[in-house]
């Protein structure tokens, strides 16, 4: 299976597509997804779905897009678009107060 030539991607609503033909890794796609949404975050730190509730993709940065070309193929019509989520990191900063 070939990966599509054009990804509709979704992140909370706002759909929008990426053009592939210039994409061979999964590191590329995640780049094209970071510079499409202006995400201030790395591309590890973004996860793609086939469905809001599915289980992220297996994307490792240097694995080539073709080895999840069947489950891209879904996202080439905007009706089912790749779901697009941001890992969110939290620092627990815990105040120091002097001993009494």
């Amino acid at each position: 299976m070939t990966v599509p030539t054009r990804i509709w991607q979704s992140f909370k609503g706002d759909l929008t597509t990426i053009k592939t033909n210039q994409l061979e890794f999964v590191e590329e796609l995640l780049t094209e997804v970071q510079n499409g949404y202006g995400f201030h975050v790395a591309p590890s730190d973004i996860t793609l779905h086939t469905t809001e509730h599915a289980e992220a993709l297996i994307t490792s940065p240097d694995l080539p897009l073709a080895e999840i070309a069947a489950q891209l193929s879904r996202c080439a019509v905007p009706r089912t678009p790749l779901v697009v989520k941001r890992k969110l990191h939290f620092v627990r900063v815990q105040a120091l107060l002097p001993a009494m």
